[in-house]
């Protein structure tokens, strides 16, 4: 019940926005809402797990060039509304109860290349860390080291890098040299 509270306190203190809004010309308004759309980073999550979801929205509804557009607890539901738009950035769950995160990553990736995947998962082992990254993820964080500070990777990945967990970065640098 506490988790439950936190995502619901989380979600009170930063709703999802409603529909993906990809340019500030699609925001009705003044000019300076318009001005302000564009400088925000425009995120959505696939994430079933109550807790890890709490974490990473209260991480979001922090910064204020970030705004959840989209919040969803299955495969099937992200992919329905990722269908025709899609966030700046999308973070993804392996672990979801109708899927695999893989296949919620390669749809979006193959969909709306302009979109940048970062997958959070507690899955590390290499297989599935190498399928993540071939499928079209940009970065790849374990659950527990993404707890420092989400948003710092999310910019990170925006500016043209790839997040990578330090465990996860050292995997893929033996994968290489095989």
């Amino acid at each position: 019940h506490v988790v439950l509270e936190l995502v619901e306190e989380a979600a009170l203190r930063c709703p999802v926005s409603g529909p993906l809004v990809q340019h500030a010309s699609d925001v009705p308004g003044e000019r300076d809402v318009a001005e302000q759309v564009a400088l925000e980073e425009l995120l959505a999550l696939v994430e079933d797990d109550d807790g890890a979801r709490a974490r990473l929205v209260a991480s979001i509804c922090a910064e204020p060039t970030m705004r959840l557009a989209g919040d969803w607890r299955t495969g099937a539901e992200s992919l329905a509304h990722l269908a025709n738009e899609a966030p700046d950035v999308l973070l993804v769950d392996i672990g979801l109860p109708d899927m695999s995160g893989l296949e919620v990553v390669r749809a979006t990736a193959a969909r709306h290349p302009s979109c940048d995947i970062l997958v959070v998962t507690v899955f590390g082992d290499e297989q599935t860390v190498l399928a993540a990254l071939e499928a079209g993820a940009r970065g790849y964080l374990l659950k527990g080291a993404a707890s420092h500070d989400i948003a710092e990777d999310i910019r990170e990945l925006r500016h043209g890098g790839s997040p990578l967990s330090p465990v996860i970065a050292i995997l893929c640098a033996i994968a290489l040299w095989q």
